[in-house]
């Protein structure tokens, strides 16, 4: 059901819902940006705050988003070989890809276990796995895209903020990990979001578009 979320017509509910979360947690995006890509769209692009990258210019790290109704990452696996079919030979050939489905969840791999509480499973990565390989005796990158969980962290401070992380702790938003050294966070002043803090979250998200049409 197309959705209007903020005067923009969104294709569907739940792409305007993940819109009204991003805004919640404090994440810049835009809505199907127009990319010269070979056949797909993503429906969301994040950008990262500023960061010095190597040659000391300011950059923004992007993110991809494709949102679809699935509850597991194989769900997925009839779209990735559609997306990395559309960036290929493009600015987009390494980008990170993340993949939000028709919730959150809870992770499978960082599950409950004593006072510990299930960990809160934004969605997963389709990301660049680099390996040093040798072929006739000579090193080499073999990069190979895998998925993997990805989780929300927040941040505490005057006012709490947001980030997007995988299982290494690397800052997504932040501050790119890449170029920035200190942006992997330390437990004491920061947390992964158990699946209860999460799912508030996301269910403020859901009061902000449930009752809106085109």
């Amino acid at each position: 059901m197309e959705t209007v979320y903020k005067g923009r017509k969104m294709r569907s509910q739940l792409e305007a819902r993940w819109a009204a979360f991003f805004d919640k947690a404090g994440w810049e995006f835009d809505y199907e940006p127009a990319l010269d890509l070979n056949g797909w769209l993503p429906d969301f692009i994040l950008y990262s705050d500023e960061y010095i990258d190597e040659d000391g210019n300011n950059n923004r790290h992007k993110i991809l988003v494709e949102v679809k109704p699935n509850a597991t990452v194989s769900a997925f696996n009839e779209t990735l070989p559609k997306i990395q079919k559309a960036i290929k030979n493009t600015e987009w050939e390494y980008a990170e890809i993340l993949l939000l489905g028709s919730s959150v969840f809870k992770s499978k791999f960082l599950k409950e276990f004593d006072d510990f509480p299930a960990q809160g499973l934004l969605g997963w990565f389709y990301q660049i796995n680099s390996q040093r390989i040798y072929k006739d005796g000579k090193p080499q990158w073999d990069r190979k895209r895998i998925t993997c969980e990805a989780y929300a962290i927040e941040i505490h401070g005057e006012n709490s903020t947001y980030d997007l992380t995988d299982g290494d702790m690397f800052s997504r938003l932040q501050g790119y990990w890449d170029h920035n050294y200190g942006a992997s966070y330390s437990f004491d002043w920061s947390h992964h979001m158990d699946y209860n803090e999460l799912k508030h979250l996301w269910d403020e998200a859901g009061n902000e578009v449930q009752w809106r049409k085109s």
